[in-house]
C-alpha cells in the first residue's frame, strides 16, 4: 500500500471520529428540544381544557362584582347554569373580566391568571400565555350624516355576501330613550346601508349579523356615555348620575326574519362603588341581553354592553419565542361565535 493511501485512510478515520463526537454532543439538546415541545403541548392542552370546560370556583365569579381576583380559587371561562352546561360555550362576563380597561377591582391580572392555572407562583412565571379572541364574522359600523353602513367580513377579511343584518338605533326623544329597528342584507361588497330619517339623531348603534347560523354583534358609540354591563350591574363613571329608577335592556329574540331587537324596562336600585365607577343593580338581566341603556340627569344617553377583549397576554405586545405551542378551538360567547387561539411558551429554559 502506498503512502498516500495511508494518509487518505487516516483522514477518513479522523473525520468519522469527529462526526461521532459532534453527534454525541448535540444529541442531548435534540432530545431536550423534543421533550420541551411535548411539555408545552401537554401544558397547552391542560390550559385549554380548564378554561373552556370548567366554570371555575366560585362558579359565578364573572357576574359577581363582589368577587375579586384574590377570591378566585380556580379559573375557568365556561358558562354554568343550574340545569345544563354546554361544552365550549363561554360566559361573556368571565371573558370580559380579562379586559384590561375594566375597573382594577374586577380585572384579572396576568400573574394571578398564571397562578390559578398552575403556570406560575408568587409573582414568578414558569410559562407565558396569550389568548386571542377572533370573531368568526367581523362587523364594522360607520355613521355619516343619516347613513348607517355595516360591513361584514370573514375571519380572513373576505366580504360576506347575503348576511342578514338587524340594526338598532338608540337615541333620546322628548326626554325618553327611543329604539328604532332596521333590517337589511349585505351586498357583494359585504355592506349593508340604511338611510335614517333626518329627524333621528342616533347616540348608539347596535348590529346583529346572522349568516347561516353564525351570529355576531357589533356596536358603534356616537355620542353616548360608555359603561360596562357585568352580570346584573350597569357600571358607569362615578361622575355620572342615572336620571331615574329605570333602564332599558335591549334583547334579541328569534323570529322568521332572524334575530329582532326589543327592549324591556327594569328598575335600578342604589349604586355601590367599584373603584372609580358606580355599579347600579338592575335586579335581573334577560338571558338574551345585547346591551343596556339609561339616561343621565342631564338627559344624555348611557350605553353599555359586554366587551370581549381582542387578546389577553401575560406579556405586552407581540411575543416571539424560539419554541411555543398554539391551540385553536371554536367557541360561542353569548350570541357570537369566536375562535380561541392559545399560545403558550416557557419563560425559563
Amino acid at each position: 500500500m502506498k503512502t498516500y493511501e495511508y494518509i487518505f485512510a487516516a483522514i477518513i478515520l479522523i473525520a468519522m471520529l469527529l462526526a461521532a463526537t459532534f453527534l454525541t454532543s448535540i444529541s442531548p439538546s435534540l432530545y431536550r428540544s423534543v421533550s420541551e415541545a411535548e411539555q408545552l403541548k401537554m401544558a397547552a392542552q391542560k390550559v385549554v381544557t380548564q378554561l373552556l370546560l370548567s366554570p371555575g370556583e366560585p362558579e359565578n365569579w364573572g357576574e359577581n362584582i363582589d368577587v375579586k381576583s384574590s377570591d378566585i380559587s380556580s379559573i375557568g371561562l365556561a358558562i354554568s347554569t343550574i340545569f345544563t352546561q354546554e361544552a365550549f360555550s363561554l360566559d361573556p362576563d368571565k371573558v370580559q373580566r380579562l379586559n384590561r380597561d375594566l375597573p382594577a377591582d374586577l380585572y384579572i391580572p396576568p400573574d394571578k391568571f398564571l397562578e390559578l392555572l398552575g403556570l406560575g407562583s408568587s409573582g414568578y412565571s414558569y410559562y407565558g400565555a396569550r389568548i386571542d379572541f377572533i370573531p368568526a364574522l367581523r362587523v364594522a359600523i360607520s355613521f355619516d350624516g343619516n347613513e348607517v353602513r355595516v360591513k361584514v367580513t370573514s375571519e380572513q377579511g373576505i366580504p360576506v355576501v347575503g348576511a342578514n343584518v338587524t340594526i338598532g338605533v338608540l337615541y333620546v326623544r322628548d326626554g325618553r330613550i327611543a329604539l328604532d329597528e332596521e333590517l337589511g342584507i349585505t351586498n357583494l361588497d359585504g355592506e349593508c346601508t340604511i338611510n335614517l330619517s333626518s329627524q333621528i339623531n342616533p347616540s348608539f348603534l347596535v348590529a346583529i349579523v346572522n349568516y347561516y347560523g353564525l351570529h355576531m354583534l357589533g356596536f358603534k358609540n356616537i355620542s353616548s356615555h360608555g359603561g360596562y354591563l357585568i352580570g346584573k350591574y350597569l357600571l358607569v363613571k362615578s361622575s355620572l348620575e342615572v336620571n331615574d329608577a329605570s333602564a332599558l335592556q335591549i334583547i334579541a329574540i328569534p323570529s322568521n326574519e332572524g334575530l329582532r331587537l326589543r327592549n324591556v324596562t327594569y328598575c335600578i336600585s342604589s349604586s355601590v362603588g367599584v373603584a372609580d365607577y358606580k355599579a347600579y343593580d338592575m335586579g335581573y338581566v334577560e338571558p338574551n341581553i345585547v346591551a343596556v341603556v339609561a339616561l343621565t340627569k342631564n338627559g344624555e344617553l348611557i350605553a353599555a354592553y359586554k366587551v370581549i377583549p381582542e387578546s389577553y397576554s401575560t406579556i405586552a405586545g407581540e411575543v416571539y419565542t424560539p419554541l411555543a405551542y398554539i391551540l385553536e378551538r371554536s367557541v360561542r360567547i353569548g350570541f357570537s361565535t369566536y375562535t380561541i387561539r392559545l399560545k403558550i411558551w416557557r419563560m425559563t429554559w
